[in-house]
């Protein structure tokens, strides 16, 4: 009986070896510079930011984007805004920006 556990444990291990996933955080290239998605806020907040331009590409989530203003979580066509130096918005809907920071 002890056998027969042991060798379905190791099955069990050998099994979940072979899975591979491969996930980044969600990030937005500007500038040659990656900035990480954080969370949601009122455009509200940020009424003194920039439009600095739109998604250009959106990579599969498994994927690092590279190219400028691309996304592996935001659609193409995407506003993207810009707070200050270090913080990006993303208009996801009527109320609400993503924000990315570096």
């Amino acid at each position: 009986m002890k056998r027969v556990a042991l060798l379905l444990l190791l099955l069990a291990a050998a099994a979940g070896c072979g899975i591979e996933q491969s996930s980044y955080a969600s990030i937005l290239i500007y500038q040659g510079q990656e900035y990480i998605g954080k969370g949601l806020v009122p455009q509200a907040e940020y009424a003194h930011a920039e439009p600095v331009g739109t998604v250009s590409v959106k990579t599969a989530p498994e994927r690092l984007p590279t190219d400028e203003l691309s996304s592996n979580e935001l659609e193409a066509g995407t506003e993207i805004c810009k707070a200050d130096e270090g913080t990006l918005l993303a208009k996801v809907n009527d109320r609400e920006y993503k924000v990315f920071e570096r």
